[in-house]
């Protein structure tokens, strides 16, 4: 969006279970692994300008974390 400045965004992810109605929706068997995402997009007056909770297939994640903070080149 042309003049939106994020000011914060925070992406939240649990490690969960497909019962039935994400299992038809995502074509996985009943309690395939699944990552839930609820993520929040927050612009520089405190508005929330985009929020999402996501279910993606156990066989479709990779988390990537760099447990010092530091930055790589």
């Amino acid at each position: 969006l042309k003049g939106v400045r994020v000011a914060r965004a925070h992406q939240t992810i649990v490690i969960g279970t497909a019962d039935i109605e994400p299992a038809q929706r995502l074509d996985i068997a009943l309690n395939s692994p699944t990552a839930e995402a609820h993520c929040v997009v927050v612009d520089e007056r405190d508005i929330a300008i985009y929020v999402a909770d996501i279910i993606y297939r156990g066989d479709c994640v990779k988390l990537d974390i760099n447990l010092l903070n530091a930055t790589t080149e």
